[in-house]
């Protein structure tokens, strides 16, 4: 929280890069996926860019009014998406350092995002309890995703684009359909229905009335990582939503 991040060498424990910039603390930090670049959020609502290898500083983005949530690179590494406490996401251009497309829909701060080169889909979840799918080269909304109870914490796709798995403060993780034809009375006024519900019931935790913080599907998608507020992680099969671990 002091406005810096450290790139530490694993096997070692050396501290490999300090980046230091940010004016307030730092909320997320993610690797490109080629691993040369690193980003960084943080609550003074930019995002910088930096050098994995260097260290030195590429871009800062600026434009969000309040602090940033999390941040993810799409897969090309061409763009970067954002979402803030402002409620609003943002596509960022790496290489230029300027804004893309802003996706403004949610009427409370958005919390976590994904991305589905799949499906060419963001989806952003937020406390005003919805998650919303978007087009984020037209910078248009395309489904709403209601069922939650409370404000969502955690969202992702699955690795082939057809599924999105989300956790709320409800203290439910959620399945959702990403096809069409799974929901066939869809309506963007209704929004989608969940697929699936998994409640404390299906849980090994000791302590079942837990939240969803965050969320990763498995690169061969047989697998869902969930990790929750009671420092237990566990791993749900995607066939049967069962817990192996």
């Amino acid at each position: 929280d002091d406005g810096q991040a450290h790139m530490i060498n694993i096997n070692t424990g050396m501290n490999l890069q300090h980046l230091k910039g940010h004016e307030r603390g730092v909320n997320h930090v993610e690797f490109s996926p080629q691993g040369d670049l690193i980003a960084t959020a943080s609550a003074d609502a930019t995002v910088k860019v930096w050098d994995a290898v260097t260290g030195a500083l590429k871009c800062t983005l600026t434009g969000h009014t309040s602090e940033i949530s999390a941040i993810m690179f799409t897969k090309d590494q061409k763009a970067l998406l954002s979402v803030s406490h402002d409620t609003s996401a943002r596509v960022w251009d790496i290489e230029g350092g300027f804004l893309l497309a802003l996706l403004s829909g949610h009427t409370k701060a958005v919390t976590c995002v994904d991305y589905s080169p799949k499906s060419n889909r963001a989806v952003t979840g937020s406390k005003d309890k919805t998650l919303r799918l978007w087009n984020m080269w037209k910078a248009a909304q395309t489904k709403t995703l209601r069922g939650h109870t409370a404000g969502i914490l955690a969202c992702a796709f699955s690795k082939n684009g057809t599924r999105i798995f989300s956790g709320s403060r409800d203290k439910t993780i959620r399945v959702w359909g990403v096809d069409d034809t799974v929901h066939k009375g869809w309506t963007p006024q209704a929004g989608y229905a969940p697929m699936q519900q998994l409640t404390s019931l299906k849980r090994k935790a000791a302590y079942p009335g837990a939240k969803a913080t965050v969320i990763a599907a498995s690169p061969s998608d047989m697998h869902v990582a969930v990790g929750y507020d009671d420092g237990v992680i566990e791993l749900i099969r995607q066939t049967n939503y069962v817990v192996d671990q």
